[in-house]
């Protein structure tokens, strides 16, 4: 199975948030995730769980965060693992 790449998008969102078990994120993220692994996103007190697809990510949307997906190149982001905890 291949991984995704997913832009992650805060929109009007300042704060921190987490993805999986990433670090503490800013701004605009890329990220390659596992596709139809469920990932939860921390902000502030909001929880909400995204699910990248070959294609796309459901929901699209989640509060101001919205996400997309890109073909990954060599050496682009970081790598998030939602039940290890590995980063």
């Amino acid at each position: 199975m291949k991984n995704i790449g997913v832009k992650i998008n805060p929109g009007s969102y300042t704060g921190k948030y987490t993805v999986g078990a990433s670090a503490e994120l800013t701004n605009v993220t890329k990220a390659i995730l596992i596709p139809s692994l469920p990932f939860p996103l921390v902000a502030g007190t909001e929880v909400g769980r995204f699910t990248p697809n070959l294609k796309r990510v459901d929901p699209p949307t989640l509060s101001t965060f919205t996400f997309s997906t890109y073909r990954p190149g060599f050496r682009c982001c970081s790598i998030f693992l939602s039940l290890s905890g590995i980063r």
